[in-house]
């Protein structure tokens, strides 16, 4: 089943609402601009499927939980809750309970992270750990 929520999207400077669509089976992720361009993509969770959606727009930075740097989900999160609640995580601290975060919670995101850098961040994230 579909879900829906509404974001702010920042795209050269300015801010605009938007709606965003999601679904954990199959996992994706649609938003549609006001211009009534629309974008979609999948993957292996919802949480993917975002980093995919990002990919696929650049300098759109999406002001939610989800598009920050430190933001991942664990491998339970992943597989049991479709990707849709991931950790915002510190180097060299364990993920805690209290770190728990829906990815698309409205969080003020300054810079444009690339999905590329989120998961670079994640594995370096790991390795801070000493595992």
């Amino acid at each position: 089943m579909m879900e829906e929520t509404e974001l702010n999207l920042r795209y050269k400077g300015e801010c605009h609402k938007v709606k965003l669509s999601y679904m954990t089976h199959p996992a994706v992720v649609m938003v549609g601009l006001n211009s009534g361009k629309e974008f979609s993509a999948s993957g292996k969770d919802v949480f993917s499927a975002f980093l995919n959606l990002r990919e696929a727009m650049p300098g759109y930075v999406f002001q939610c939980k989800g598009a920050k740097m430190n933001v991942h989900p664990s491998r339970a999160s992943s597989q049991m809750g479709g990707g849709l609640m991931a950790y915002e995580l510190y180097l060299g601290c364990p993920a805690r309970r209290e770190s728990i975060v829906n990815i698309f919670d409205s969080e003020v995101v300054v810079e444009e992270v690339s999905p590329k850098d989120q998961v670079e961040f994640f594995k370096r994230w790991l390795r801070s750990l000493g595992n």
